[in-house]
């Protein structure tokens, strides 16, 4: 059952980010470099982003969370009515046990994990309670998570993302056989090469996380590749984190998420009276 848990938040990480609840992340971490200069490319990433250190020992990362999403404007008036276009989140994570909470404004409602379950109170539905927990975190804490012992980080290579004349370091990051399909997952990373900062990440779609209707032309079918860019950054207590990013499709031509990350914090209590269980919270099973 925890291995299932497990691997079910891998899979609600991306589409759902990349959450590994239940483990300890980048601790002990050991992922598999392709070479000695992917390992350079991916340390000075991390420092670049604070360190490994800050990371690990922050009491917890909180911030709240704002998303947009431009795509759906038609469609909540159409065959998805009454969807909310827009998404809002005051989110609280502890990175050693990767226990947290999330209270959701919009919905009044909260959904909390304690590493072994994931339950909800008032939670109206839409996307996986999983997914409405660990996405974001899953990609603002993205350097950080390449240090994980099931990550295989691949040969360093040039790339270039649409509409931007920088060429980066691109450097494909793969879970190993992270999503419900039995497929690996993976993200590429696009690393500055003056600032060394994670600039985007192209990832797989192989999990239908994602309402039908998203892409009406075609339900069933989103791109072979999503991108997320960061617009801007902030530094907190020497961490460097997003603080607003995009999510479009391989092309950047169709805007599907605009996101803000606000408030970020990494020195706030982690208030462990929330990981007790109410008797009127619903556990979530992982993809619903």
């Amino acid at each position: 059952m925890f291995t299932k848990f497990v691997n079910a938040c891998i899979a609600g990480a991306l589409i759902i980010g990349m959450s590994l609840p239940g483990t300890s992340l980048a601790l002990n971490g050991n992922p598999k470099y392709a070479s000695s200069k992917t390992k350079d490319v991916v340390n000075r990433m991390i420092e670049a982003h604070g360190g490994i250190k800050k990371w690990r020992d922050a009491p917890s990362i909180s911030y709240d969370f704002v998303m947009h999403l431009p795509i759906m404007e038609k469609m909540s008036q159409g065959k998805m009515k009454g969807w909310n276009i827009w998404k809002t989140a005051q989110t609280t994570i502890q990175p050693k046990s990767q226990k947290g909470y999330t209270e959701l404004p919009w919905e009044g409602a909260s959904i909390v994990s304690d590493g072994r379950e994931i339950w909800s109170i008032d939670y109206p539905g839409g996307n996986a309670p999983v997914w409405r927990l660990w996405h974001h975190y899953s990609f603002i804490t993205l350097p950080w998570l390449t240090q994980d012992s099931r990550v295989m980080l691949g040969e360093v290579e040039k790339g270039m993302l649409p509409n931007d004349a920088k060429e980066y370091n691109v450097v494909k990051m793969t879970v190993d056989r992270a999503n419900t399909e039995g497929k690996d997952l993976y993200f590429k990373l696009y690393i500055d090469p003056e600032t060394h900062l994670l600039k985007a990440s192209a990832y797989n779609t192989p999990f239908p996380a994602i309402p039908e209707a998203l892409v009406p032309e075609n339900p069933r079918q989103m791109p072979m590749e999503m991108l997320r860019i960061s617009e801007h950054y902030v530094t907190v207590d020497g961490l460097t984190l997003p603080s607003r990013y995009t999510t479009t499709d391989d092309t950047r031509e169709k805007l599907f998420g605009m996101h803000l990350i606000l408030n970020p914090s990494i020195s706030k209590k982690f208030d462990n009276s929330r990981m007790k269980r109410p008797a009127n919270a619903v556990v979530a099973k992982m993809m619903n």
